[in-house]
């Protein structure tokens, strides 16, 4: 089976670290309100919402108009995934002052997350003219029209981001992604070990390398970069499949990607391509009686899989079910016409006699 090239890439990055310490006037209110803001902040980041609620309350009774407050008010309730109060105390923010790159920026972090994809696209591109220089907002453009799409504009976004700061792993690592897809593959690959470089041991750079290497027919290398990922992060489901699938197709390793394919299972019971790729690995084995049940539970999961009903067809037919089988192989080329060995097996079965 081939690997699922899933993208790991981290879309947005989280609003509370997006704030920008703000210069305070010598008005001692202003530097009061200031210092429990940046208090504030703290407690957001930690999680540490109700005494966060409580300092932010202290700052808007001394300052009931203070743009900033109000932007972390927004950030406060954002983190407590209440979207639609975040939203109003940042375009609150957004009317007092309407230069606080913040109020937009985590007001498009916000819609982006979302899924409100126009709305996220204004508030960035409103903040990137107030501070046309800030790498963060270009990284987030591009992870917005990468997901809607728009590639060419994703690959200029996350290469103003790296023009602008070359020392981050994130962006290199994301540009990689859309150019590999993009089938721009060298170049893919100099972003992830590039990605790597700056930050060793950075697991989602290494995933994706691992499928690039394994997509320009390096096998080795790839279960290596594998390897290391999964040891990195051994609870990761997309790493260990992977890795599986890569080590299936050696003899020699069989036996290490059955045992990563039972824990799977039964970590993630239900991971449809862990069921599927174990019991492909045991019906060729011989294991018909356990690959059978894997099978069936994997097309539970993922009915409209073609060559899961072929792999089914194909288990019944070894052994002996062949009205069954028939029926498979009919679903599986229902599902997918002209698959050419359901078709083939099937045209067998059919002229066999009763």
């Amino acid at each position: 089976m081939v690997p699922k090239r899933t993208d790991t890439a981290r879309t947005v990055e989280q609003e509370s670290k997006a704030n920008l310490a703000r210069e305070v006037s010598s008005d001692d209110r202003t530097q009061d309100v200031a210092m429990i803001n940046s208090e504030a902040l703290h407690c957001i980041a930690a999680a540490r919402f109700h005494e966060a609620h409580d300092l932010l309350a202290r700052a808007r009774q001394a300052q009931p108009s203070d743009p900033v407050t109000l932007c972390n008010l927004g950030l406060l309730f954002a983190c407590e995934g209440k979207a639609e109060s975040a939203q109003e105390f940042y375009r609150n923010a957004q009317a007092l002052a309407p230069d606080l790159v913040e109020a937009y920026f985590n007001s498009a972090v916000l819609h982006h997350r979302c899924g409100e994809f126009e709305a996220a696209q204004a508030a960035y591109l409103r903040a990137q003219t107030l501070r046309p220089f800030h790498p963060e907002i270009s990284f987030c453009l591009g992870s917005l029209y990468r997901e809607v799409g728009r590639t060419d504009d994703a690959v200029r976004a996350f290469r103003r981001a790296i023009e602008l700061r070359n020392d981050y792993p994130e962006a290199h690592h994301d540009l990689g992604i859309v150019l590999m897809n993009e089938g721009v593959l060298d170049e893919a690959e100099q972003c992830f070990r590039h990605a790597l470089k700056l930050r060793p041991g950075y697991v989602d750079a290494l995933y994706n390398l691992g499928l690039l290497l394994e997509r320009t027919q390096r096998r080795a290398q790839a279960v290596d970069v594998l390897r290391e990922a999964h040891e990195a992060e051994p609870a990761r489901s997309d790493i260990c499949n992977n890795l599986a699938i890569l080590l299936m197709r050696d003899p020699s390793t069989l036996e290490e990607a059955e045992t990563l394919l039972r824990g799977l299972v039964k970590s993630d019971p239900d991971h449809p391509e862990a069921h599927a790729n174990l019991g492909c690995l045991l019906r060729e084995k011989g294991n018909s009686a356990e690959a059978e049940p894997l099978l069936r539970r994997a097309l539970t999961l993922h009915p409209e899989a073609a060559e899961l009903q072929e792999q089914l067809g194909m288990l019944l037919q070894e052994t002996g079910r062949f009205t069954a089988a028939k029926e498979a192989y009919r679903r599986a080329l229902a599902l997918r016409p002209g698959l050419v060995n359901a078709q083939r097996f099937l045209d067998k079965l059919t002229k066999r006699p009763s």
